[in-house]
């Protein structure tokens, strides 16, 4: 068992973080080798503050998911730091409107968790506050993958959160089953991913070897992971739809219509939920499962005759992989002693603790494999103990190195492209509309609502 998380914020002081007499004051001591807090606790005895006197209780307002571990780690941080921290639990179900409605009603709280494609809304509101003046977020931040960078940064270089939890896409296989069809391991491109559930249906081992989650709001992170698998651009730095300007794009929708059309998908594929695709995946009725790298240890978790059969490949392509997971924001109205230990806990909730132990993600990756996109969390020896034995870290770290996620979805408008994205897909596999026109519509949609 590793060490205990120790706050570096035991002894702070207040004050107004707009003021430049104090920040320059603040600066000038850490540039002698003081800490945030000691500099600022000299401040607060120079100007006869009382540190304690300003500190007053931080709220934290998550979702449901190990709502009683959340707590734990509250408590664990406000016992070592000395302040203290109220927690809020909201249902997942209905997060993104209820977080939302709770701001525009003036509601502020000082820490939650977000939704990343809610970053832009949420900045261009004025309901989150920026990290880049805290001190060391700049070195969390070059810390990262390279392709997570932007799920945090924004174009113009505002750092608007921290990584609650991350995820890569992955390609999940029955190996059995591969190796039944004759097969020596899984699909690498989307041609042998046709061929192998071809030859599976086939010969009878699946009547319907594909399962991915395409409901209508999910089919966007599905269409991502694809194009970027193919080594497709789908934004620029301008987010401009630069798919549309590639061909390989109506390949892409040309294999997704295939594989549903040909029957080689679930043929509930558009409406299957959780419990369709785990209860397919670990009783046999399906191969193959594309999604997020976690899945695995759900289905080894739920069991089933054939749960000991599955294993995790990287997606068919040669080009990236889609990095995906959600963040912990700060709110607009933090300052003073207040500012200190919400940073402290948000350092503290979001990777490594100053004594560089992963003390929060751990039980993340205990609960339900869930990764944070540091390099150096997959080298810790505690992070590597955690995996369950099934996962190859080997595997996934190599996925983390390609993998990307598109800037665009962090943008303010980019919610309304992702329910455009279903409907389009949903049209085109009811053979309403050709993979070029999909190509084209979906382009036109993304420049449309980018204009606002």
């Amino acid at each position: 068992m590793r060490e205990g998380y120790k706050s570096q914020h035991s002894d702070r002081g207040d004050g107004d973080r707009a003021s430049f007499g104090r920040r320059g004051f603040l600066q000038g001591a850490m540039g002698l080798g003081l800490s945030l807090p000691a500099a600022a606790a000299l401040l607060a005895a120079c100007s006869g503050e009382d540190p304690e006197a300003t500190r007053r209780t931080l709220r934290f307002v998550g979702w449901d998911f190990l709502p009683d571990t959340i707590q734990t780690h509250l408590d664990t941080w406000a016992a070592v730091s000395g302040g203290t921290v109220e927690l809020e639990v909201l249902p997942v179900t209905g997060y993104p409107a209820a977080i939302q409605t709770r701001f525009r009603g003036g509601d502020r709280p000082d820490l939650f968790y977000n939704f990343t494609y809610l970053l832009g809304q949420f900045l261009e509101n004025g309901w989150n506050r920026t990290l880049n003046d805290l001190p060391g977020v700049e070195e969390r931040i070059d810390a990262l993958y390279p392709g997570a960078r932007s799920r945090f940064v924004t174009a113009d270089g505002q750092i608007t959160s921290l990584p609650y939890f991350s995820a890569v896409f992955m390609n999940h296989y029955n190996a059995a089953m591969v190796e039944q069809a004759g097969f020596s391991g899984p699909p690498q491109t989307l041609q042998e991913y046709y061929d192998q559930c071809a030859k599976i249906k086939a010969d009878g081992i699946s009547d319907a070897p594909y399962e991915s989650s395409w409901l209508n709001e999910r089919i966007e992170e599905y269409l991502m992971a694809t194009l970027l698998g193919e080594g497709i651009t789908p934004f620029d730095d301008a987010a401009q739809p630069v798919f549309a300007d590639d061909p390989r794009s109506v390949d892409v929708l040309e294999w997704w219509r295939a594989m549903y059309q040909d029957g080689l998908t679930s043929p509930t594929i558009l409406t299957d939920d959780n419990p369709e695709l785990i209860g397919g995946m670990t009783q046999g009725t399906f191969a193959f499962y594309a999604g997020h790298d976690y899945w695995l240890k759900i289905f080894n978790d739920v069991g089933g005759p054939a749960a000991a059969d599955l294993r995790m490949a990287p997606m068919p392509g040669a080009g990236q992989t889609l990095l995906a997971g959600e963040v912990v924001q700060m709110g607009p109205d933090l300052e003073g002693t207040a500012l200190n230990d919400a940073w402290d806990l948000l350092k503290f909730y979001t990777g490594a603790d100053n004594d560089g132990n992963f003390t929060v993600p751990l039980t993340w990756v205990e609960a339900a494999a869930l990764a944070v996109p540091y390099p150096s969390f997959f080298e810790d020896p505690a992070i590597q103990a955690a995996y369950p034995d099934y996962y190859d870290l080997g595997v996934i770290t190599s996925e983390y190195d390609r993998a990307g996620t598109p800037a665009a979805r962090a943008l303010s408008w980019y919610q309304g492209f992702q329910v455009k994205v279903g409907e389009r897909v949903n049209d085109m596999l009811a053979g309403d509309a050709t993979p070029a026109e999909t190509v084209a519509n979906m382009a036109d949609d993304a420049v449309e609502l980018a204009a606002g």
